[in-house]
């Protein structure tokens, strides 16, 4: 066999590259990737006996439950698989990304459950929420509310959360409330001042890292889950530097895993030993924001991925001409001008972070993070709003193209359709921004 070589693995035909690597070592998918895949999911014992007290609290009449775990450590993965497990007349509501204030939040939820406004009150919100209570109740079932990423959340949000769990109807609570973050979120809740949510807590769940015996069978389990059967292909020293570097943590396990199989494969080695996971690891530290190869790996595993999925795809334009196409593979995705955002816009007119497009009970959703131009959904300026097939958002002078069914694209008749249905578009931001020049003092 040739080594391939440096060159080979940046080429442009990621299907190539990818193609031999997982031929090489006998891979059916990259086996490190921080894949949401439930399959990869390694059942520590601390994953087992939080699986154990998640699904405990799913089943009491009330009450809020708590998971903590370090970013990566497989909380989401965890709550999404219990969950998948509850009785089929549970109405699951999953809020992905911190809502902006108390009345955003309401609207995820009533969003969630299928009531959608253009214009939502409060006290709108709150009466949708309450029948779905009483119909879940005439079911003998419940509301369950997830939220992530907790530790992030203002005092109004966690505050409209507590009550929401207080309430009752007809003499029930009928809402569930688990609440997932990192482990600063007991932190948190102290200094924000909410103890009547503190007392509510019933379960508190945390998640380790791994510990010295657990990496070594994790590392195994995701080789064996990609189809690799030869236990030896990292070697016990190996993965004993893999442990001591990453402290047990899943996600710098998997990143150092994945770099170092991609070493091996540009050095013609068919076995992951120190010497080589130690190249691996200080080429990481040394440049800790370049994993420009593991992400062409994740982009093709996505695409495979994305042939099982149904999940919308969004053509990002400008002035009509086709600057990519993006896909909605996990449950978040960020738009911006910084670089680490999943669609980077380079545009002096979008902020770095503006606006996020989720995934949320198969509802889609966009939200506004507070950008200095705004996002328009049809010509319309909104904060929060779902969005559907054929929807175009105007972030700047950029179109984003809301695609549900896989079209080709790069047909010239596309092109120029997409050009007239989005022309005026242009014209209406432009239009926008000189009110708003003229009216600054």
């Amino acid at each position: 066999m040739s080594v391939p070589n440096k060159t080979n693995i940046n080429s442009n035909d990621d299907s190539v590259t990818t193609g031999a690597f997982l031929k090489y070592f006998g891979f059916s998918d990259h086996p490190f990737l921080n894949s949401s895949n439930p399959e990869y999911q390694y059942s520590s014992r601390t994953h087992r006996q939080a699986k154990s007290h998640l699904e405990y609290a799913m089943q009491i009449p009330d009450g809020v439950s708590i998971i903590t775990g370090d970013f990566g450590t497989g909380k989401k993965m965890l709550v999404q698989d219990t969950l998948s497990n509850q009785n089929d007349n549970l109405c699951i509501v999953e809020i992905i990304t911190p809502p902006k204030d108390a009345l955003e939040l309401l609207t995820v939820i009533a969003s969630s459950i299928g009531k959608q406004f253009l214009t939502p009150e409060k006290e709108q919100l709150l009466d949708v929420i309450n029948e779905r209570v009483l119909e879940q109740q005439a079911l003998s079932s419940k509301i369950i509310i997830v939220l992530y990423q907790v530790q992030d959340y203002s005092f109004e949000v966690l505050e409209q959360i507590r009550s929401l769990s207080d309430n009752k109807i007809n003499n029930q609570r009928a809402i569930n409330v688990l609440l997932s973050g990192n482990p600063e979120l007991y932190k948190h809740l102290d200094e924000i001042g909410i103890p009547q949510l503190s007392r509510r807590v019933r379960y508190r769940i945390h998640i380790n890292t791994l510990n010295e015996s657990e990496t070594y069978e994790y590392i195994l389990h995701r080789l064996n889950v990609a189809g690799c059967n030869d236990p030896t292909l990292f070697s016990s020293s190996a993965i004993d530097y893999i442990y001591h570097t990453s402290s047990g943590h899943p996600k710098y396990i998997n990143e150092l895993c994945s770099f170092s199989l991609i070493r091996a494969f540009v050095e013609n080695k068919h076995t992951i030993d120190l010497e080589l996971v130690k190249k691996a690891y200080d080429e990481l530290q040394q440049h800790p924001k370049d994993h420009q190869i593991i992400e062409k790996l994740k982009n093709y595993q996505n695409s495979i991925r994305q042939q099982t999925k149904s999940r919308p795809k969004f053509l990002l334009f400008l002035k009509g001409n086709l600057l990519g196409e993006y896909s909605l593979l996990n449950d978040v995705m960020t738009i911006g001008r910084s670089h680490d955002n999943d669609i980077y816009i380079d545009d002096p007119r979008i902020s770095r972070y503006h606006a996020t497009i989720s995934i949320q009970n198969d509802v889609t959703i966009i939200q506004d993070l507070e950008s200095t131009n705004g996002v328009f959904v049809n010509k319309v300026n909104t904060r929060l709003s779902t969005i559907e097939d054929e929807d175009v958002i105007q972030i700047g002078l950029h179109q984003i193209k809301v695609v549900h069914k896989v079209k080709f694209v790069n047909k010239e008749e596309e092109f120029e359709k997409t050009r007239q249905a989005m022309s005026d578009t242009i014209d209406t931001y432009l239009t926008n921004v000189e009110k708003l020049l003229s009216s600054m003092p």
